[in-house]
């Protein structure tokens, strides 16, 4: 058979919840090697260790921290709109005041755009790759359970150890901006309050 007649059929999407979470010593080695692989001249080195502080911060989407703007981002209070994200909506976000002003330092064009810029001033980076050699410098390796950490692990993290922490269904749904709760977000409005008040709860990890 000259064509394979399964190469049409459409894979079913991975039923398979991922639960991998940082540890706290995970943490600090994946950061530290961050920050080893930042010193260098590449802008884009440099930032991953910021890139890596956003994702474990405000339990953002890797899609929606690559995709922040700086006309977004309030380097006064830490706030940020996040726009169209994975949902198909903008929502708020924080990373914390200290954690803005330090990327605010970073080096950038002026024609930057996006607070992880790319090549191009227009188009954000990817950090993939780096992030892949940060995890291995550091050390860390598939948890108990087979799962290796992922960037979409310090997500996971980070509403985990807020809801540990006593954050509410609403205040985690301001956190994460997940839609699974419909019925409530007819009748309740996350706003900042709410969302400061989970990572509070949740106690800095930057």
């Amino acid at each position: 058979i000259s064509n394979n007649p399964a190469r049409r059929v459409r894979r079913l999407p991975d039923s398979k919840r991922r639960e991998r979470v940082i540890t706290p010593e995970e943490w600090h080695a994946l950061l530290s090697a961050a920050e080893t692989i930042a010193q260098s001249e590449s802008i884009q080195n440099q930032q991953l260790p910021f890139y890596l502080r956003v994702l474990y911060a405000s339990g953002m989407r890797r899609g929606e921290a690559l995709n922040m703007l700086w006309a977004d981002l309030d380097q006064c209070t830490g706030m940020v709109l996040l726009r169209d994200t994975k949902n198909g909506t903008s929502r708020r976000s924080c990373i914390g005041a200290d954690l803005a002003q330090a990327i605010a330092t970073l080096p950038r064009r002026d024609e930057d755009q996006f607070v992880f810029t790319g090549r191009y001033p227009d188009q954000p980076t990817s950090f993939d790759v780096l992030f892949r050699k940060a995890r291995d410098l550091a050390g860390i390796t598939v948890d108990g359970k087979g799962e290796q950490l992922t960037q979409h692990s310090l997500r996971h993290s980070v509403a985990t150890e807020a809801g540990k922490a006593g954050a509410n269904l609403v205040e985690l749904q301001a956190l994460t901006g997940h839609k699974s709760l419909r019925v409530l977000q007819d009748y309740l409005h996350a706003d900042d309050q709410a969302l400061l008040a989970a990572l509070n709860k949740r106690g800095g990890k930057v």
